[in-house]
């Protein structure tokens, strides 16, 4: 008697199996890795513009709040050196009337 070879019905397309139990290969593999490094890019890409546009904005925020800053300085600037004239006779003043009370009292 010689060897019989069986045939396992699941074997008589090894291929069809092979694909449909999940396996890839080589190149569906890169194509797979591909397309996740394109989703991975694409979302990175997403997460970077979002965050520039939020750089913007907060650039641009501060930046109006800095013009706004530089007008409330200039403004205290032109008061503080009003004010500052407004002491300088008022000084002036006391300095004099001490003058002439101390040669008011020697005389």
């Amino acid at each position: 008697m010689g060897v019989r070879a069986y045939r396992i019905p699941g074997d008589l397309k090894p291929k069809r199996r092979i694909q449909e139990q999940g396996y890839l290969n080589k190149t569906q593999r890169r194509v797979a890795a591909v397309d996740k490094l394109t989703k991975a890019n694409n979302q990175a890409m997403d997460i970077a513009m979002k965050a520039l546009e939020r750089i913007e904005s907060h650039e641009k925020e501060c930046g109006e709040r800095w013009s706004e800053t530089i007008v409330e300085i200039k403004h205290l600037q032109d008061l503080a050196s009003s004010h500052s004239a407004r002491w300088e006779k008022l000084a002036w003043l006391v300095v004099a009337a001490v003058v002439v009370q101390v040669l008011a009292g020697m005389f």
